[in-house]
């Protein structure tokens, strides 16, 4: 019985993500590639997404301290969280 109400609560909070323009298709097409074998597939991704954010944000924080930053190297890093929180 309490799975129903956190299944009900997981539902409005994600539909109020929707709402406040949080969430969009992309979300939907994640949500789609879950499966019985792979029930938490959607929660792996975000995860694997903000541990990899984190550790860009690390090497940018690093580059900026530099006393000449690499500008180049700093651009790579861009794209890549560019490209991650666009798929």
């Amino acid at each position: 019985m309490a799975s129903i109400g956190l299944q009900k609560q997981l539902y409005h909070f994600i539909e109020s993500m929707y709402e406040e323009g949080l969430l969009d298709v992309q979300f939907q097409q994640l949500q789609m590639l879950q499966n019985e074998e792979n029930p938490n597939f959607v929660a792996e991704v975000i995860t694997t997404f903000f541990a990899n954010t984190e550790k860009v944000f690390k090497e940018l924080e690093k580059l900026m301290k530099e006393t000449e930053v690499d500008y180049r190297k700093m651009d790579c890093y861009i794209h890549q969280l560019i490209g991650s929180s666009a798929s």
